[in-house]
């Protein structure tokens, strides 16, 4: 099989289709996919389109495989160019299983890297506000984050130590199967 190499570029954005296949959730759907693509749509609003869009090529047109929401955002900002990353002409079956790989081969992400990164900015001096507006998170996720990155770990270690001393003065051994309970 060829290796496929795009060519990043900058194209006239109405030049630029959705496919038929999208495996998400329609931004409507829900009130959460609203607000995801309000995060999507304000943080473009503010810094900028920094990942290309991945299109395949189809005649006169490029049709998207990997970043309609971006896409949308941008058509709505009045974006009139848009960066994309063109796999070139690709047949349907490559086309359908690339958009299933960008989305579903995602690496999660840690919530501890994530904590310490925001606790890295606050002990940089760096202000909440500015925190919060850089990385495009709300109030409610930042606190979260900051609580995360100030936990005690050593204070968790002793309550689990605690919690299965208790445990064990308190096993019950079912006498027929010998399955062990906990009261």
């Amino acid at each position: 099989m060829n290796k496929i190499v795009g060519e990043d570029k900058i194209v006239n954005i109405d030049l630029i289709i959705p496919n038929t296949w999208n495996p998400k959730e329609s931004i409507e759907e829900s009130t959460e996919n609203k607000e995801h693509y309000e995060a999507i749509k304000n943080e473009i609003e503010k810094k900028g389109l920094f990942e290309a869009i991945t299109v395949r090529k189809l005649k006169d047109k490029y049709e998207i495989l990997d970043g309609y929401h971006r896409w949308t955002a941008c058509k709505e900002l009045g974006y009139t160019e848009i960066r994309v990353n063109d796999l070139g002409k690709i047949d349907d079956k490559l086309a359908r299983a690339i958009t299933l790989i960008k989305e579903q081969k995602k690496v999660p992400i840690s919530e501890l890297k994530v904590a310490e990164i925001v606790g890295w900015f606050r002990d940089e001096g760096t202000e909440e506000e500015d925190v919060k507006d850089l990385l495009g998170y709300s109030d409610k996720e930042f606190e979260e984050y900051t609580e995360l990155f100030d936990f005690d770990w050593d204070d968790y270690e002793d309550s689990e130590d605690v919690l299965e001393e208790n445990q064990k003065e308190e096993e019950i051994v079912c006498p027929k199967c010998g399955h062990k309970f906990f009261k």
